[in-house]
């Protein structure tokens, strides 16, 4: 089935025109004019494929006013196969979305030898062109697309012609990318370049073809604390290529949606995001034109920059950092993503699932035992509950090079209940898997209770251990906490910033409907603000401060996508 047209190649003589220019007997057909100009005005291009005297031709279609409505014009007498494949490779798009006119079929089965998946048709088309499906397009009344492919005309012709090679050209050619979080607005675009771009799509996945559906899907998706996203704006010295790219990563480990427009091909700036966004799991999908995660060249021609200012703004203020190390939760990880964009060395350490288990590596105690040591047998006992003896260990206070920034986040410790090891004296958090309150007591459960999976595995020996070896102790206590906030602020290196993220205190019940206020949360955040306050370089962020709406929050910890970049941007002006 024939694919939407998104650009059509013209031969002149007896098609765009009657007679022949050579002979000098051409009759305009204002008709065919009008088509041209009414398919830029719903974003489909016009080019050329003619045996004639490129002058002579510019010539007369600039007095016809008509020139200028034309990209990638290839007018000379070589054939036109080769041609016509190259003019296609200039633009980018697939032959598929291609259609060439021409009156002499010869030269159309020349065009499919070339290009076997193009579409062709006599001139019997030009008539019907404008009322054919495949010629619908989208409104596009400041040809907005055409000024783009103009733009990128000039960049193609500068490239091949310039003198010491494509990559010298390209650190020339100023480019800049803008990457959009906040782009509710965009949501159109977003459908577009997942939908409908290919060379640059890397895993193929599409929203379905309703745009109401894929408006839904896409806004579920997007509302997820896992899913991060971006859009990309790009620049050059030759002009505003639009947003020409989009992003969607799950955990800040898999590529969803990695896709671009064609008319930002050439420029890396796939391969410059892979980079940035840490390289995470990329099932690349055929056939595409460009392969970032194998691109062995280092890409230094691109600059991340906030497009809608002269300079970086608050968007992009990550910038003045040269390391960012986080430890917390799930809301860190999300938080981190933004950090990892725009700073060269992001360190993360987070709480993990293991197999049912989880290890809750973001409570207070953890980061205390990890500065401060913590026995060798002691580990081991731990063991035996599932944990591991990295979840002992630190990065936070190995020393950087240049600017840093530090943020704590420690929300487990007023969810999930300690209990003390009777003979060693030491505490951890233990939870069961599937229980919604985590603060109560687990000693009483029984192997029953767990996931089948679960039943005769090592987490009903945890279960038996904790019953016979641990004492239960419940919520860490202000004392226990403060102690533990003093002596982790305290070690905290060098002079870098510190931030700690104070808990969600509304939360909602999603069954009733009904939001209420968090006590204990209040009363955590009180005890965080009390103990940083004799801290200068530590600055204390309330997660409530950047919720808008009770539409972002998915539960006490777990919050829309667009919170994190709130976060982020509030971080980032508050210790700048």
């Amino acid at each position: 089935m024939p694919e939407a047209v998104r650009l059509v190649i013209w031969d002149l003589d007896e098609t765009f025109w009657r007679g022949t220019q050579s002979e000098g007997t051409i009759t305009h057909v204002a008709a065919t004019h009008s088509i041209v100009k009414d398919l830029a005005h719903r974003g489909i291009m016009s080019s050329i494929c003619s045996k004639n005297d490129f002058d002579s031709v510019k010539s007369v279609l600039s007095e016809q006013g008509i020139w200028d409505y034309f990209i990638f014009p290839s007018i000379n007498w070589d054939s036109k196969g080769p041609r016509i494949r190259a003019l296609i490779d200039s633009t980018g798009l697939r032959p598929a979305n291609v259609l060439f006119i021409d009156d002499n079929p010869s030269n159309l089965e020349e065009a499919r030898h070339f290009s076997p998946d193009i579409q062709v048709a006599g001139i019997e088309i030009i008539p019907k062109a404008l009322a054919d499906p495949l010629f619908a397009g989208k409104p596009d009344p400041d040809l907005t697309r055409l000024k783009q492919y103009k733009t990128l005309e000039k960049r193609k012709a500068d490239e091949a012609a310039a003198p010491e090679g494509v990559e010298a050209f390209l650190r020339q050619s100023n480019i800049r990318v803008e990457i959009i979080y906040d782009f509710h607005d965009h949501l159109d675009r977003i459908t577009d370049l997942i939908n409908r771009t290919n060379q640059l799509n890397f895993t193929k996945r599409r929203l379905p073809d309703d745009p109401k559906a894929a408006g839904a899907e896409l806004s579920s998706l997007l509302a997820s604390h896992e899913i991060q996203a971006g859009l990309l704006h790009v620049v050059d010295r030759y002009g505003d290529h639009g947003l020409a790219g989009f992003y969607m990563v799950r955990n800040d480990s898999e590529l969803l949606h990695f896709c671009f427009s064609c008319r930002i091909l050439g420029m890396g700036v796939e391969t410059w995001l892979y980079r940035r966004l840490g390289r995470p799991r990329l099932k690349i999908m055929p056939e595409v034109l460009s392969d970032p995660i194998k691109d062995p060249r280092e890409i230094d021609w691109i600059t991340l920059t906030d497009l809608a200012q002269s300079s970086v703004g608050a968007a992009n203020a990550g910038h003045q950092f040269d390391w960012v190390s986080a430890r917390g939760g799930c809301d860190l990880q999300a938080l981190s993503h933004y950090f990892k964009v725009t700073s060269p060395e992001v360190i993360g350490e987070f709480n993990v699932g293991r197999g049912g288990f989880d290890a809750r590596v973001d409570h207070s105690m953890f980061l205390r035992y990890a500065l401060e040591g913590l026995s060798p047998e002691a580990i081991q006992e731990s063991a035996k509950l599932g944990y591991r003896p990295e979840d002992f260990k630190t990065s936070l206070t190995h020393r950087h090079e240049g600017r840093g920034l530090i943020i704590l986040s420690f929300w487990a410790d007023v969810s999930y209940a300690l209990y003390r090891h009777r003979r060693l004296n030491f505490m951890v958090p233990f939870a069961l898997s599937g229980r919604a309150n985590h603060a109560l007591d687990v000693r009483a459960a029984t192997a029953d209770e767990l996931p089948d999976n679960l039943k005769n595995g090592w987490m009903a020996a945890a279960l038996s251990t904790l019953q016979s070896d641990y004492d239960f102790v419940g919520i860490i206590d202000e004392a226990t906490f403060k102690g533990n906030l003093t002596a982790i602020l305290a070690a905290m290196p060098g002079e870098s910033p510190v931030v700690v993220l104070q808990g969600n205190t509304r939360l909602r019940d999603l069954q009733r409907g009904v939001t209420h206020t968090s006590t204990d949360n209040v009363r955590f955040n009180g005890w965080i603000a009390e103990t940083a306050a004799a801290h200068p370089r530590v600055a204390v962020v309330n997660i409530r401060d950047v919720i808008s709406s009770e539409d972002e929050v998915s539960d006490w910890s777990h919050f829309d996508r667009i919170v994190y970049y709130r976060l982020f941007t509030r971080i980032s002006s508050l210790v700048a």
